[in-house]
């Protein structure tokens, strides 16, 4: 897995503030003080992380997004999708 550098978050959080860039939620935690935000990879591929493709959503925005948890695995990159069509249509003669 790709790690995010701390100056990318640091971008966002100053670019966006501590809140969801969805719904603007911001409540802090009062254990930590610390708004729980999600980082969004919005094209859904977790190795992109280009400051345009990042943005900062609570858990439950993320958690409705066509991309949380890898639920788009499989729809990535027309390169590699093809490339898993070719391999079956070999193991199918």
């Amino acid at each position: 897995m790709v790690e995010v550098s701390y100056h990318v978050k640091r971008w966002l959080k100053d670019t966006y503030g501590e809140k969801c860039c969805q719904c603007g939620w911001a409540e802090r935690n009062l254990n930590t003080g610390l708004i729980p935000l999600h980082l969004d990879h919005i094209d859904g591929n977790w190795r992109n992380n280009r400051p345009e493709n990042l943005r900062l959503l609570c858990p439950n925005c993320h958690a409705l997004t066509a991309t949380y948890g890898a639920q788009n695995r499989g729809n990535g990159r027309p390169f590699i999708v093809q490339k898993k069509a070719v391999a079956g249509d070999l193991g199918a003669a």
